[in-house]
């Protein structure tokens, strides 16, 4: 009998697409786990995905749930939750709970929209208006800079940190190939798989710190809004 392959759980980030009290444009305001379509689901949801599907971005793929599980505790850990007045995160638990298909009662999602219903972004958010003490935003500073991956133990390697920084960027790129072929491209991802090209590769091109990469070229032709 052909065994299920169980790495086919994934954690995804619904980003902001304006400014707001509890974090700027492009920022995660929610962290999820899932599999299949889950992410891009809105019925039986207490916080909707984005309506633009730009705006959800998959932090990992191909893991276990527990995997999963754990992943997801560290980010919403990591970015804090508006709730706790910790962060900027609109998730109602600390994550990494119940097991998939679990459904909350009735009577437990009216708790949870009761206890939020009518809250202003600023009472919701302990930080809002506030200012940070030197000492506080050097901490918080070095805790991300030394983020370490929950399943290993290890710090985010350069081509992580820099993967991490192109899935919250949207850009319109023009690109060169080796042949002088022009290509205009949004998605750099998509493009670099195409082309069986590095998208760290391509990155460090269009943001100035190599002249080419595998003989290909290009700039940033605009940032989208």
């Amino acid at each position: 009998m052909k065994s299920v392959d169980p790495r086919h759980f994934y954690v995804y980030a619904y980003l902001r697409s304006n400014d707001s009290a509890n974090g700027p444009k492009y920022s995660p305001y929610y962290i999820g786990k899932g599999k299949n379509l889950r992410a891009f689901r809105r019925s039986g949801r207490e916080i909707k995905p984005p309506a633009d599907h730009s705006f959800i971005v998959m932090i990992q793929e191909g893991i276990t749930e527990k995997q999963a599980f754990s992943l997801e505790k560290y980010c919403i850990a990591l970015y804090g939750r508006i709730s706790k007045g910790t962060g900027i995160l609109r998730n109602l638990t600390d994550g990494g709970e119940g097991a998939s298909g679990a459904n909350r009662s009735q009577e437990t999602r009216s708790k949870l929209a009761e206890a939020n219903r009518g809250k202003r972004l600023g009472e919701a958010n302990s930080f809002f208006g506030k200012k940070h003490s030197e000492e506080t935003r050097q901490r918080q500073s070095e805790a991300k800079r030394g983020a370490k991956h929950p399943q290993w133990g290890k710090p985010r390697t350069q081509e992580q940190k820099e993967k991490a920084s192109i899935a919250n960027q949207k850009y319109r790129y023009m690109f060169v190939s080796p042949s002088g072929k022009v290509y205009t491209v949004e998605n750099l991802t998509g493009f670099a798989k195409e082309q069986n090209l590095h998208q760290s590769g391509l990155w460090q091109v269009v943001s100035g710190k190599r002249k080419h990469h595998k003989g290909w070229t290009g700039r940033i032709l605009e940032h989208l809004q």
